[in-house]
């Protein structure tokens, strides 16, 4: 009878307690699987450069006009990037100005102003619809990373005055 009480008062203490004793065996450890991937993102800003003006008379008869720009992206940390910027949306409308040196062309009406896009400052390196160097992975991750973009418009176009040229590139970001 003893140990039908001392049953009685441990079933009543554990349910107090909130254990089921038909529960309250214990079992080997096991062990739960976890896990996760990375996406391979790239998030794009547009670029943008802008020349100022062209003064075809006094400054930029004799010498050309410099502009610089950036690139704007974030990537997955630990990809790498390459950017190939595309011809001029323009160059075939101006294909009787455009150059071997100068492939690029603004538009204005039915005026063309011709430039070029570089990767350096020293204007060394033309960005002729032909991969860029490839941007380090230590370079990417959850900050914006910019790539510099210089260009030259070249000294003694005959353009009139009043004139706001535009022309647009196509970037491809290849990662």
């Amino acid at each position: 009878m003893k140990s039908l009480k001392l049953i009685a008062a441990t079933a009543l203490i554990s349910m107090i307690a909130g254990i089921n004793p038909a529960f309250a065996a214990t079992s080997p450890n096991e062990t739960v699987s976890i896990s996760s991937s990375i996406a391979n993102v790239l998030s794009w800003s547009s670029g943008s450069l802008a020349f100022g003006a062209y003064d075809p008379v006094v400054t930029n008869s004799s010498t050309n006009l410099t502009g610089s720009g950036s690139l704007s992206f974030s990537i997955t940390k630990g990809d790498t990037v390459t950017i190939t910027l595309g011809a001029s949306a323009n160059a075939s409308t101006c294909s009787s100005k455009v150059t071997a040196t100068y492939t690029r062309a603004m538009v204005s009406g039915s005026n063309c102003m011709i430039y070029e896009l570089y990767e350096d400052s020293a204007h060394t390196t033309p960005w002729k619809g032909t991969a860029s160097p490839t941007i380090p992975a230590s370079t990417t991750g959850l900050s914006a990373t910019s790539v510099n973009l210089y260009g030259v418009v070249p000294a003694g176009q005959d353009l009139p005055a009043g004139a706001s040229y535009t022309d647009t590139v196509y970037a491809v970001v290849t990662y």
